[in-house]
């Protein structure tokens, strides 16, 4: 007889209690495919940063702009920035193969720190096929003028603008 050690976390049904973490070893297929073989019940994918999708998008943006101070026609030469594709794509991508490839929840992690237009990506990771979401908050309160209320209600308000985008379970760690 073996011990019954289903267990239930974010409203989700686990077999057991044994999540794996955002690591290394949950950024590829063939090593969550060997953590669901060794027992795992969830795993949580690495986490996707603010500052990643803000600093792709910035990046395209400048490469646009590079040299058109020399030609008024090279300020037209690359195609208006929303042709683009900057953001998470091969992260949404990754969610999709693993839901694909895995009998387990899929977490995704989102890391951030300010409320704004990249907690509309919470949307994106449901839709990919996320089961929950993981928010790390990360917030450095350095100014002086920095209230406890002020720093709570932040955090309240990233929670709130991604929970606003999804109906899938979302973790919060601070």
């Amino acid at each position: 007889m073996s011990a019954d050690l289903r267990s239930r976390y974010l409203g989700l049904e686990l077999r057991n209690p044994i999540v794996a973490a955002a690591s290394p070893m949950t950024s590829s297929i063939d090593s969550l495919k060997r953590l669901e073989d060794a027992g795992v019940a969830a795993v949580v994918l690495p986490s996707l940063f603010e500052e990643q999708i803000e600093h792709e998008e910035i990046a395209t943006h400048n490469l646009m702009l590079s040299g058109t101070e020399l030609s008024p026609e090279a300020h037209g030469f690359f195609p208006e920035m929303q042709n683009y594709k900057t953001g998470p794509e091969k992260y949404l991508k990754m969610i999709g193969e693993a839901k694909r490839a895995l009998a387990v929840p899929v977490i995704p992690s989102l890391n951030g720190y300010t409320p704004g237009g990249w907690t509309q990506i919470a949307r994106q990771l449901e839709q990919a096929g996320a089961d929950a979401i993981e928010l790390n908050i990360y917030f450095l309160a350095t100014g002086t003028d920095d209230t406890s209320t002020e720093i709570e209600k932040r955090y309240i308000d990233l929670v709130a603008s991604v929970t606003s985008m999804v109906s899938i379970p979302v973790a919060v760690k601070i």
